[in-house]
């Protein structure tokens, strides 16, 4: 896989995704990954439901979990829209 022009070696790196609010953090992801780049993207939907995506995308695995903010509890809770493993991710198209 490249990243940014250049070979990105399997070097297990441990990968830390948090939301922060105020004094409060949350761990989403805190895991070590094998060639790959975990990512994330927030919205907020139309019931004004803050959503965080994250796509966890690496050698042998792809997993998207939706996580919702539930205020009443003060907690995310998380649902895996997709969880494969044993899988050859080849790459994403375009931008």
């Amino acid at each position: 896989m490249l990243i940014d022009g250049e070979l990105a070696m399997d070097d297990r790196v441990n990968f830390l995704i948090q939301a922060v609010c105020g004094g409060e953090s949350y761990v989403l992801f805190d895991e070590m990954v094998q060639i790959g780049v975990p990512a994330a993207d927030v919205f907020i939907d139309q019931q004004e439901q803050l959503h965080i995506i994250l796509r966890d995308v690496r050698t042998a695995k792809y997993r998207v979990t939706d996580f919702v903010y539930d205020a009443e509890n003060k907690k995310f809770i998380g649902k895996d829209a997709l969880n494969e493993d044993a899988i050859n991710y080849i790459g994403t198209t375009g931008r």
